[in-house]
């Protein structure tokens, strides 16, 4: 009978050591737990990929969790592994029964009846990433550089900060009204 040798290695997810026949050339863990986190963890990382190759083959798809949700539970009544050719098919196939959500303008936004907008406001609170675009507009008009000089007594200071947030508060409800407004 032959006698087999065993070496140390290291475990390839948490790195303690363990051991293993002198000749084995594959991966080594120390424990079951190790390597069903280690399989996770490749698993998901060939999972990304494969998403990665199919958002760059569609530029115009809408990455939102409704969407992602849509696709992944297509694939699974499909039983299909989730390959770029795998979603691209469940994406075309959910577009064409008109299920998936596509992105949004500030002027498709405002083409919306009030209706319309609450219902996809629920299911995509980023409405289609036109909100992310908004807020970046909104944003770099705040942060531009503003210069105020007041004087006086401290008087005219107070009444100027107070009319400042009357007509920003104004405003806010108007563009609110506006927004939720039937065209």
């Amino acid at each position: 009978m032959s006698e087999v040798r065993l070496v140390v290695r290291q475990c390839m997810e948490c790195g303690t050591t363990t051991t293993a026949p002198e000749k084995w050339a594959g991966t080594v863990f120390c424990k079951q737990a190790c390597m069903d986190a280690y399989n996770q963890k490749k698993n998901f990382e060939k999972v990304s990929q494969e998403a990665e190759r199919f958002m760059a083959a569609n530029p115009e798809y809408y990455d939102s969790p409704y969407n992602n949700k849509l696709i992944g539970e297509l694939l699974a009544v499909w039983k299909q592994e989730p390959s770029a050719a795998n979603l691209e098919a469940a994406y075309l196939h959910l577009a064409a029964e008109k299920k998936i959500l596509f992105k949004l303008t500030r002027k498709d936004i405002d083409a919306m009846d009030s209706p319309t907008y609450d219902a996809r406001e629920k299911i995509d609170p980023q409405l289609g990433g036109a909100l992310a675009e908004v807020e970046a507009r909104g944003n770099a008009k705040f942060a531009a550089h503003t210069s105020y000089k007041m004087g006086g007594t401290g008087g005219w200071e107070r009444m100027a900060a107070a009319n400042l947030a009357d007509r920003q508060r104004q405003a806010d409800e108007r563009a609110i009204a506006n927004r939720k407004a039937p065209r």
